[in-house]
This record gives C-alpha cells, structure tokens and sequence, in this order.
C-alpha cells in the first residue's frame, strides 16, 4: 500500500490526481480505466476539501492499493461524518439544468467504480473505491 496525506484543499487537487495518475501508470491499465479512476478520485477529493472541514483546513489520506488486476483507493479524512451512501441517487432523467445541486458526483463515482464502501471509524471517514483494470 503507497499513503500520500495532505491538507484537504482545492489547490492540493492536483497533487492527489498525480498520485494516483502515477500509481496508475505503474500497471497495465487501460488509459480508459485510468480515467475513470482519477475522475472518481477527484470528485471524491473535491467533495472532502470543500465539505469535510466547514471553514477549517483538514487533511485527505489517499491510500493507493492493488491486488492482482483490482485498484483499491481509500480515502481518509477526520472531518464531519458523512456517509455518501446514504443519499439517494439523482434522478437523471430530468435536464441537468434541473437537476439540485450535489448528488451527481456521488452518483458517478457509484456508477463507475466496481465497488464502493463507507465506514465511520475512530471519528474518521473511510470511503474505499475498486476498480477492475
């Protein structure tokens, strides 16, 4: 397992991107599944920098595993609880003009990945994605 953890801001989107870029690029990965990996990485990120800690600077621990043709991504955070899961999908059928705001990153990322789960442990966010390269 290779652990990058940094502040949880925008401006650090792009250090957590290459992190995971260059995992990536270490395996036989389709650049199609590499991606759809970072989009999802980076919605994720987004979502943790700018909800996670209200107006307050926290950190992002991005654990990078894979175990024969699986990519499992981890990230953890200590800011407010909040269980991506537990929301309902979009409705996407209505114009995205309509749509409200939030919800649809999730739902992508959801789409997308082969797994995704959320545990609350020791007052710390842990959200893991896997995907099948």
């Amino acid at each position: 397992m290779i652990t990058l953890k940094i502040e949880a801001t925008n401006q650090n989107l792009d250090t957590a991107i290459k992190f995971i870029a260059k995992q990536l690029q270490k395996l036989d990965c389709t650049p199609e599944k590499c991606l759809e990996i970072t989009v999802c990485v980076e919605e994720l990120f987004i979502n943790i920098a700018q909800y996670a800690y209200k107006d307050n600077i926290g950190y992002v621990e991005i654990q990078f595993e894979n175990t024969d043709d699986v990519v499992s991504i981890r990230l953890i955070d200590d800011g407010l609880e909040f269980n991506p899961l537990k929301n309902a999908d979009p409705d996407v059928t209505i114009p995205i003009s309509k749509q409200k705001v939030g919800g649809l990153g999730i739902y992508m990322v959801k789409r997308s990945m082969d797994s995704i789960d959320y545990k609350r442990v020791d007052n710390k966010n842990i959200l893991t994605i896997c995907k099948k390269y």
